[in-house]
Formats: structure tokens, sequence, C-alpha cells
């Protein structure tokens, strides 16, 4: 890929600090710019593990979605998958939910 695809993870918990993270952060043709939760002290930990260059962190769902990411792992509570999804697809953003 001559350009990187933009990347975001949506949700800071296990999952997205155990797999979803590392794989978008360690992609060759992805860069990981952004993550929410919207709680920010979970973010705390993956800026401990990860030490991320250039990731902004989002406590604001729309803000998020509209920070020019083109694809997204949800990694939210299961209640929010769908609610994250549909919001995200709206906006012509590939999403990755592992489930509903």
């Amino acid at each position: 890929m001559s350009q990187k695809l933009k990347a975001g993870v949506a949700g800071a918990g296990k999952i997205a600090r155990v797999l979803h993270l590392h794989e978008w952060y360690e992609s060759p043709d992805a860069e990981l710019t952004a993550v929410y939760n919207g709680d920010l002290s979970f973010c705390q930990d993956v800026v401990a593990e990860y030490e991320p260059k250039g990731v902004v962190f989002y406590d604001d769902l729309d803000a998020f979605l509209d920070s020019g990411v083109q694809a997204i792992s949800v990694c939210e509570r299961n209640n929010l998958h769908a609610s994250v999804s549909i919001a995200a697809s709206k906006r012509g953003i590939h999403v990755l939910c592992e489930k509903p």
C-alpha cells in the first residue's frame, strides 16, 4: 500500500489492549491514529503499554469518528457494539466488530 490506512479503536478495555491495539499498531499497512473510550482513565494503560506516538485519545464518540479514521475496531462493552458500529458505518468508516 502506498498510503497507510488510518485506524482507530473504540474502547480501551482488555480485548482492545490484548489484541486490537497491538495488531493495528504493528500493522505495516495501517497507522493507529485514534482511540476512543468514554472514560479516559482507561487510556492510561494504553499509553503506559504502547507509548503511542501520534495517537489522539477521545472521550467523545463523534469527535473520534470525525477524526479521519478510515477503519475501526469496536471493543466497547457488548451493549454498545451496535450503536458505535452504526454511527461509524453512516460515516463510511469500515468496522470490525467481533460480535453483536
